[in-house]
């Protein structure tokens, strides 16, 4: 291998893991209260408002099918998976 080709290789594989470090979508700290979004989490898509911000970093939500109360903290607690997505509903 000339040195061209290993410089290449190391800047490809160096992109695949910065690719899957960044996360998709709002962070926490863009969150608001009243707004609504969509997450996406090991293949399971949600549809809340926010109902109230608890510090740090979690949030009273509201179910926007089934109307029911529950923590982001509950989604999230096994963890975030490769899929691990939050978005703003419009």
């Amino acid at each position: 291998m000339s040195r061209i080709d290993i410089d290449d290789k190391y800047k490809l594989n160096n992109t695949k893991k910065l690719a899957k470090i960044s996360m998709a979508g709002i962070s926490y700290s863009s969150l608001r209260a009243g707004q609504k979004y969509w997450m996406t989490n090991y293949g399971d898509r949600y549809e809340f408002e926010i109902l109230e911000v608890l510090p740090p970093e979690d949030f009273k939500l509201k179910d926007l099918n089934t109307l029911e109360s529950y923590l982001m903290s509950d989604l999230t607690r096994y963890g975030k998976g490769e899929d691990f997505e939050i978005r703003e509903l419009y």
